[in-house]
Formats: C-alpha cells, structure tokens, sequence
C-alpha cells in the first residue's frame, strides 16, 4: 500500500485505546504529502499588505509584523514565521477586532477570506473606528499539507 493510501488514514495508525508516541507522529507526519508551498503561495501575499496605502492620505494602511515561528521535526523542513496584519492607525481609544484564517490547514476559505478582507477596503473601512488585527494563516504546515492538525498532531484550537 501506498503511504497515502487509506491503510494511513489516523485511525489505522498506531495500538487502539493506546496515546500516540514519538514513532506514530512520525508515521503519520510521513504520511501527508506536501500539497502547498506556504512560503511562496502566502508569504509574499502577506508581506504585501505592509506597502498598501490610503488612497486619500497616502499613509500607509497595515503593519506586517512577524509574532513567531513554528519549528518541525524534519531537518529539511523550513521554519514557519507567522505573520499579523494590524491597522496602522491603531489607538487605545478605539475598540480592537481579531482575525483569524487558516487555524485547520483544509479550511483554505479562512486563509484566502482573511487576505481579501485586508486587500477588499473592507479593514481600511472598519480601521476608521476598530482596531484591526489579521493572522492570515496559523496553521502553516497544515496548509502546507491541507491537514486539520498541526505538525505535532495537535489541533490548533483545542
């Protein structure tokens, strides 16, 4: 059988009733292809939104920061900086509004609506009155592999 036949599908993986060592994580890591580039499909998408401007004021719309960096177990793996997007003009006196968009890696619609409500004029319009912070994507390596759970087998909102 194939490594991505369903003979690996999570459930055949591993003893039934027994927790998931080191050996299964690595099966079932093995066993998900690499389907999406992170690096090149959103990175640069991402990085983008730092130069967008305001049309009336010519200042620019977002910040792009970077606020971590996911590691893997492979040595051949790239890191994953994960990125936010927050509003420019950002003020303790207006109330903040929180994003997010690829937490499961098979939800692409997370990822793909939180880009285009940075790039639609839809957050530079509710920036006048909220404080807008975007996370694109959490989950890198599961959009990388169009996977719920993260490289550790973990799922990101539990």
């Amino acid at each position: 059988l194939s490594k991505t036949s369903e003979a690996y599908h999570p459930s055949k993986i591993g003893t039934p009733g027994t927790k998931w060592g080191n050996d299964e994580y690595k099966t079932w890591r093995d066993t998900r292809p690499k389907q999406r580039c992170y690096h090149q499909d959103l990175v640069p998408r991402i990085r983008a939104l730092d130069e967008i401007e305001c049309a009336q004021t010519g200042n620019k719309l977002f910040e792009v920061v970077q606020y971590g960096e996911l590691e893997h177990h492979d040595n051949d793996e790239p890191h994953f900086p994960l990125f936010a997007v927050r509003s420019n003009d950002w003020s303790n006196d207006k109330p903040s509004c929180f994003n997010t968009g690829g937490v499961h890696g098979y939800e692409t619609s997370g990822v793909e609506g939180a880009l285009l409500f940075l790039t639609n004029g839809k957050a530079a319009h509710y920036a006048t009155n909220f404080n807008i912070l975007v996370a694109p994507c959490v989950s890198p390596w599961g959009y990388e592999r169009i996977q719920r759970w993260t490289a550790k087998g973990t799922d990101p909102n539990r």
